[in-house]
């Protein structure tokens, strides 16, 4: 699914969701979360960041997992696609090397296409399009998967949602990433077919509610709370 390339295969989410919150607690040792933590994430704005991007997508869905993409250029090794015009892409970097990304698209801004109608967005009733947003192209390199470099890519996201007054993030994923997304706070809104990758789960956040977000000791809770400024920038349900 376009969430993919996120843990090493010693850390898949098999089994039910208690066991899958379990795994994801332990997901990485002390060395790995050094490393993680030292890799800087930022808002990619530069044509050279972006062509980097473009390039290490093809890395791992090409080269790496194999995958047939729509929009692959073989020849200049890089996947662009129409969702990156008018989208955010996060990136971590380590030195000048792209080790991690995750893309965002807000649809009261940019065309969403397909992903309108596969991610059932209208289910967000009145806060859509103004206040929903979509996740996508969340990959880590291989030797970082078994740090806590996906959660912070997450996390930047997450906080660039509240940022900008959004209620709702979807997200699709393969099987085994459930229990990472549910560990963060997501639901799992329906199954559904991608047009490029087959049958996969579409999940759903809800920004705001921190009673979730507690219940499941999510990552973004400190986020959420940090501050009155944050705090407000969400629409809130009447």
């Amino acid at each position: 699914m376009t969430i993919d390339a996120v843990l090493s295969p010693a850390h898949s989410y098999g089994g039910n969701i208690a066991e899958n919150v379990s795994r994801n607690r332990a997901v990485a040792d002390q060395s790995g979360l050094a490393r993680s933590r030292s890799t800087p994430i930022r808002l990619a704005s530069e044509p050279d960041e972006l062509e980097a991007i473009y390039q290490f997508r093809y890395q791992v869905y090409v080269e790496e997992m194999k995958r047939y993409q729509f929009h692959a250029d073989h020849s200049a090794k890089k996947i662009e696609d129409p969702l990156d015009r008018g989208a955010a892409n996060f990136a971590a970097f380590q030195d000048d090397e792209v080790v991690g990304t995750v893309r965002i698209n807000f649809p009261r801004t940019s065309s969403i296409e397909y992903y309108e109608a596969f991610m059932d967005m209208c289910s967000a009733g009145c806060f859509h399009p103004g206040a929903t947003s979509i996740c996508t192209r969340l990959m880590v390199a291989p030797r970082l998967r078994r740090t806590s470099l996906a959660m912070r890519l997450t996390q930047a996201s997450y906080e660039f949602g509240l940022r900008n007054q959004i209620r709702f993030n979807f997200i699709d994923c393969d099987d085994h990433l459930i229990g990472f997304f549910v560990r963060l706070g997501y639901v799992l809104h329906r199954r559904a077919e991608h047009p490029e990758y087959g049958m996969g789960n579409v999940m759903r956040l809800d920004l705001l509610d921190r009673a979730r977000l507690a219940r499941q000791r999510s990552p973004f809770l400190a986020i959420l709370d940090q501050g009155g400024a944050l705090r407000e920038v969400a629409p809130r349900l009447n």
